[in-house]
């Protein structure tokens, strides 16, 4: 579980979060939602280790954030729109293996991780282009790929789903977000695919808008929300 109490950030005096509070059973979903501004992004580089300076509490599995050390970063796969841009490899596959080469996995181990990544996920056209050549929804769903293949027991992505094409997102939402095998945090402002999560967080100037179930949301804050301008059809 996830569990994030009374949490604030602020830099130079601006406050980014304000007393945030919700939490994420084991192997569900969150869509994290709201306007530019919101706090979304550093919400999620709090939750994957990247932020410190915060106050409040964060836990996962019970234990405190700041106790879990490098064990941290086994659990967690934190996927931004970061990755491909700065990538010097020459193929789609040497992105691919880079996570479980960290680790230091036996070579069988890589390439049955591999294989299957590929299989499931339909990356055979892709996997000896070099991601420069890859198109933006090609790149965040490869992205995607590069953060799932360790298999962590939460996966966190920051609004890297825009771009890809309708074919792809559905096997994103089977294998990721429907299939129930992590925990799945996905920052997103596409009202569409509201109801494809178990629940949601919306924040507005870094407060808790509303956070519970997508059916109770959608049916009595989303045409609200659309008519303030809050968020978009």
């Amino acid at each position: 579980m996830i569990k994030v109490t009374d949490l604030s950030f602020s830099i130079s005096g601006k406050e980014i979060l304000n007393n945030v509070n919700f939490s994420v059973d084991d192997n569900t979903s969150l869509i994290i939602s709201g306007p530019s501004g919101a706090g979304k992004t550093k919400l999620l580089e709090i939750i994957s280790g990247f932020e410190r300076s915060y106050t409040g509490k964060v836990s996962i599995g019970g234990s405190p954030l700041e106790n879990l050390g490098d064990d941290l970063y086994d659990m967690i796969s934190y996927v931004s729109n970061s990755w491909l841009e700065n990538t010097l490899s020459e193929k789609v596959m040497s992105d691919l293996v880079f996570p479980l080469e960290l680790k230091n996995l036996p070579e069988h181990v890589i390439k049955e991780k591999l294989d299957r990544i590929i299989s499931v996920f339909n990356l055979e056209d892709l996997i000896d282009v070099p991601p420069m050549n890859l198109s933006g929804g090609e790149k965040q769903f490869v992205n995607i790929c590069t953060m799932i293949i360790k298999e962590p027991k939460i996966l966190m992505i920051d609004d890297q789903m825009t771009m890809i094409d309708r074919g792809k997102r559905e096997i994103i939402f089977k294998e990721i977000i429907r299939s129930k095998k992590h925990t799945a945090v996905v920052i997103s402002k596409d009202t569409n695919i509201y109801s494809e999560f178990d629940k949601i967080l919306f924040l507005d100037k870094g407060s808790v808008y509303y956070f519970g179930d997508t059916v109770t949301f959608n049916k009595e804050h989303r045409s609200k929300l659309i008519d303030t301008g809050l968020i978009e059809k």
